[in-house]
């Protein structure tokens, strides 16, 4: 049992990350790819603030499982070869002189693409990494283990550069983190490291202003401190955000749908469409997500037949036929939801736009439904003839949808709808 555990314990780790990656491809790919096609020369540049090894081998199976600079080069490679083409900078910084030698040689069996490896913290490396990318959008990715980039380097040289090309900052921000410093705020004064872990939290988080949370939180009850650092997180993201004058996205990162968050994957963007082109790429890397949970499953129930061969193949056959049935109630569920939004909508105000109404639309499933569920609802909405059908090829981050003309429950006054008083 306790290789099991060992066995299991990994591959929820390796889908917690292949999440976080799966959605830093997909939107880096978006990104580079919609921010390109304005920019000079079609010039985007990436930041990875701790680029790690580039990959990692699974030392029991030895398998390699790429990490965010090779995942980065891909990217790089496929938008060279696209129509135009655009360029991908990529700056890599890592602290680790092991991990930097590894990243090093990755960088150079990668001809053809423009990279640059740092050595040493991002705090040393930030600005001149970021001034590589002038006259250009750019992506930065920041992946700590613990504690991130202090927020004043955040807002003035990451968020705050100069220029008017598009900035988006990708922050995977440690719940663990706050959850296991945190506490020490209850801690009387002159409690070893309590001073300097304090200091440290006030300058990751922007001040002490996160401190009265932790103090009115019972330190050994978990579900408290757990409920507080999340509390933190938004925290953080809502001033940050305020700050910056950008918007925010976040996903959580965890293990298991059981599992408490590890992580709080936040996307800070100024741009309203980022919205639909993030929530695609998160919402398909929750499906590979939740695909492999299953399968984790699937294959305890494999390890529970070997060792129990009266359960019977069935017992195998009942697990894959429930991870199905689950994923088609929550696609059903999530056009339910869906279409509830834009009706209300379309019925007290006329018209729905996925730029200026995405939270609207997917409110309640945002980072879980796309824009296929999207188009579902839409449809059933067309079969109602409360608006008119959806023309081929709309790309729905630009969509419209508009109150078909005599819908009941509606008069027209000129070109505005109105809904009718009962």
């Amino acid at each position: 049992m306790g290789n099991a555990n060992k066995f299991f314990g990994a591959g929820q780790r390796r889908a917690q990350t292949r999440l976080k990656h799966a959605i830093l491809e997909s939107y880096l790919a978006a990104f580079a790819g919609k921010t390109g096609s304005k920019s000079p020369g079609g010039n985007v540049g990436f930041l990875d603030g701790y680029a790690g090894p580039g990959s990692d081998t699974n030392k029991a199976t030895g398998v390699v499982v790429d990490g965010s600079p090779r995942i980065a080069l891909r990217v790089a490679r496929h938008l060279g070869f696209i129509n135009p083409p655009k360029t991908l900078h990529c700056v890599f910084v890592e602290a680790s002189r092991k991990n930097f030698t590894q990243l090093k040689a990755l960088l150079e069996s990668a001809p053809g693409v423009d990279t640059l490896a740092l050595h040493g913290k991002i705090t040393a490396h930030v600005e001149e990494a970021m001034a590589r990318f002038d006259g250009m959008p750019a992506l930065v990715f920041l992946d700590p283990y613990g504690v991130g980039l202090d927020q004043v380097n955040v807002l003035r040289t990451v968020l705050g550069r100069p220029g008017n090309q598009p900035t988006e900052l990708m922050l995977n921000f440690s719940l663990e983190a706050v959850r296991r410093a945190g506490p020490f705020v209850k801690k009387p004064e002159g409690f070893p490291r309590r001073a300097g872990l304090l200091k440290t939290m006030d300058t990751w988080l922007g001040g002490d202003w996160w401190q009265p949370i932790m103090l009115d939180t019972d330190p050994d009850d978990e579900d408290a401190v757990d409920r507080a650092a999340n509390d933190i997180a938004g925290g953080y993201a809502e001033r940050l955000a305020k700050a910056a004058g950008c918007d925010v996205f976040t996903v959580p990162m965890r293990r298991s749908a059981t599992h408490k968050a590890l992580f709080s994957l936040i996307l800070f963007h100024p741009r309203a469409y980022a919205k639909y082109p993030y929530n695609e790429a998160v919402s398909l890397a929750q499906k590979e997500w939740r695909e492999t949970m299953r399968g984790i499953e699937i294959e305890r129930a494999e390890r529970e037949l070997e060792k129990d061969p009266s359960r019977g193949s069935a017992h195998v056959e009942d697990a894959r036929q429930l991870t199905k049935l689950e994923e088609v109630q929550l696609e059903l569920d999530w056009v339910d939801t869906i279409y509830d939004n834009l009706k209300h909508a379309i019925l007290k105000r006329g018209s729905v736009s996925m730029k200026n109404d995405f939270d609207l639309i997917f409110d309640g499933v945002r980072g879980l439904a796309r824009g296929t569920h999207f188009r579902k609802a839409w449809d059933r909405l067309a079969d109602e003839e409360l608006v008119e059908m959806c023309r081929p090829h709309t790309k729905y981050e630009w969509a419209v949808i508009v109150r078909k003309v005599g819908a009941s429950g509606v008069t027209f006054r000129g070109n505005q709808s109105v809904v009718k008083e009962e």
